[in-house]
C-alpha cells in the first residue's frame, strides 16, 4: 500500500472537519444573535395582546388605556436596553403617541401622515411626542428604513426595533 497517499487522505479529512467545524461555528452564532430579537418579537406579541384584553375585561376608558400604554411601552423601553432603537406607537386613529429610545449616531425617526416625512425625533435617548392624526396609514422612517402601518378604528399599538447585528441593521415590527 501507499503510505503517503493514506496520509493525504487522512490529512484532507482533519482539514475537511475543521473547515466544517468553524462553518458550523459562524453559522451558530448568528442565529444566536437573531434569537434575541425573536424571543423579544415572540414575548411583544403576547404582552401586547394581554394588555388589550386586560383594557377591555376591565372596561377601560381610551385615558386609562393611554396611561397603561404608556406604563407598558415605557418598562420595555427600559427592558430592552439602550443597544437598540426602539419605538411604541399607539393610541386611536385621531390622536397616537410615539415612545421609544433612539441611539446615538442612528438618524432620524421621521413620521409620514400621507404629506410627506417630518422628522419627529433627532436627538438620542428616551422620547415621548404626541400627534393628532387624520391619515388611516402611517409610515415610519428609521434612518432610511421605512415601515408602514395601518390604523384601525380604536385603539392600537404597534412597535418598531431595530438593531444592528454584524454590520447588517436587523428590524422587528408588530
Amino acid at each position: 500500500m501507499n503510505k503517503g497517499g493514506q496520509f493525504y487522505l487522512v490529512a484532507g479529512i482533519i482539514i475537511a472537519i475543521v473547515l466544517i467545524s468553524i462553518f458550523i461555528t459562524i453559522n451558530s452564532s448568528k442565529k444566536y444573535r437573531d434569537h434575541e430579537l425573536k424571543n423579544l418579537e415572540e414575548e411583544l406579541k403576547t404582552e401586547i395582546e394581554k394588555t388589550f384584553e386586560y383594557n377591555i375585561k376591565n372596561g377601560l376608558t381610551d385615558e386609562q388605556s393611554r396611561t397603561i400604554w404608556i406604563n407598558f411601552s415605557g418598562a420595555y423601553v427600559s427592558k430592552i436596553g439602550t443597544n437598540k432603537n426602539t419605538l411604541f406607537i399607539f393610541g386611536d386613529e385621531d390622536e397616537l403617541i410615539l415612545k421609544g429610545y433612539r441611539m446615538n449616531n442612528s438618524g432620524d425617526f421621521k413620521i409620514d401622515f400621507g404629506s410627506g416625512f417630518q422628522n419627529i425625533i433627532s436627538s438620542a435617548g428616551n422620547f415621548q411626542e404626541q400627534f393628532n392624526n387624520t391619515a388611516t396609514n402611517i409610515t415610519i422612517a428609521d434612518d432610511e428604513d421605512e415601515q408602514e402601518f395601518k390604523l384601525e378604528e380604536g385603539q392600537n399599538f404597534y412597535y418598531l426595533i431595530s438593531k444592528e447585528i454584524s454590520g447588517e441593521k436587523k428590524v422587528i415590527k408588530g
